[in-house]
């Protein structure tokens, strides 16, 4: 863990993204979807498609699952992380090499 502001917020941020993947994967053993859900967490293991998984098919049964609120979040989650990882690729130094 980073103890730099940037990194404080980019572990928060990460922890709220998995946090909401945990509670779509628990919808998901609550609606007999079992194999799915057992598929999205050894997905997130294994390759990290779990996560994706989880996410798309949290958007597909939101209306059904009431999981609008949590599929919001996770949404602005995702979009704070990109824009976070966006800015600090932005401001790293250069490496220049002197040949």
């Amino acid at each position: 863990m980073s103890s730099s502001p940037l990194g404080i917020v980019s572990n928060l941020i990460g922890l709220i993204g998995l946090v909401c993947f945990i509670l779509v994967v628990v919808k998901m053993f609550q609606h007999n979807q079992t194999g799915l859900g057992i598929a999205c967490i050894v997905g997130l293991c294994v390759c990290g498609i779990g996560y994706l998984v989880a996410f798309v098919m949290g958007w597909m049964k939101s209306g059904e699952w009431n999981l609008k609120t949590v599929m919001l979040i996770w949404t602005v989650v995702i979009l704070i992380n990109i824009a976070l990882s966006a800015y600090v690729f932005s401001t790293m130094p250069t490496v220049t090499t002197t040949p």
